[in-house]
């Protein structure tokens, strides 16, 4: 997921779900890490894609044999055919991308909540951020 900073900065937040096959139950266990926030070079796909291969590089040298699927937001930058999906896509062709739920149920609720007092609440909000960013 992406994010900008107090200096304005756009930053990238990598968290994984993945499966521990190392676990000597033999059950099968999923675990959910945070890996690290690093800026991109630029915000365009390739500058997307190689701030995320650092990422996953970093702490899963293998991850283009292991990697099956992506969750982020829907912007073109990321789900378009171009976009750090299609960047992903050259190198894993099997992955599976998904428009991240969290997401999605923000943008359901902001439109839900349109021309209510939540408009209002989240506009002075929002004032009240640049106010003393």
């Amino acid at each position: 997921d992406g994010t900008s900073d107090a200096a304005n900065i756009e930053e990238e937040l990598y968290l994984v779900l993945y499966c521990d096959p190392y676990d000597c139950d033999r059950k099968l266990h999923f675990r959910s890490r945070f890996l690290t926030v690093l800026q991109p070079i630029s915000v365009n796909a390739t500058g997307l894609f190689d701030c995320f291969s650092r990422a996953m590089g970093e702490t899963m040298p293998s991850w283009k044999q292991m990697l099956i699927g992506i969750g982020c937001d829907g912007t073109n930058v990321n789900l378009g055919t171009n976009g750090l999906k299609g960047k992903i896509q050259e190198h894993v062709p099997w992955i599976v991308s998904f428009w991240c739920l969290a997401h999605r149920l923000e943008l359901a609720l902001k439109d839900a909540l349109a021309n209510t007092f939540f408009s209002s609440v989240d506009e002075l909000i929002l004032h009240l951020y640049y106010l003393y960013e």
